[in-house]
């Protein structure tokens, strides 16, 4: 699956908003299996936030969930050490907000 442009929905963990300009997080997205029932791990990978995703994702916590709108990917290669870095960089998110958890069946209390 991956990072679509206009629609990746990850979920945010170790957030680090000790920078003034920047907050770096890290994004995990996944997906559930139909056939397996077992949730599939699409990506999992630090990224930086800037502007005014910096400041959507100052104001949650871990675990919340946020949709990429605007981001950038770069990667650089070290041919001495034969290793390989990837930079995520997003720049426009905006916070899901997660439904109340409502149950479809609730007893009527036994009140006599």
């Amino acid at each position: 699956m991956g990072i679509k442009a206009n629609g990746a929905t990850v979920m945010l963990f170790n957030i680090d908003k000790s920078r003034e300009k920047a907050v770096r997080a890290r994004i995990y997205m996944s997906h559930k299996d139909r056939e397996t029932d077992e949730w599939i791990v699409d990506l999992s990978s630090y990224a930086w936030f800037f502007g005014d995703a910096a400041d959507v994702v100052r104001e949650l916590n871990e675990k919340d969930k946020v949709k990429i709108e605007e981001f950038d990917i770069s990667n650089r290669y070290d041919p001495e050490e034969k290793k390989e870095w990837w930079s995520i960089k997003i720049y426009k998110c905006k916070h899901i907000k997660r439904k109340p958890f409502v149950p479809k069946y609730v007893p009527e209390d036994d009140f006599i």
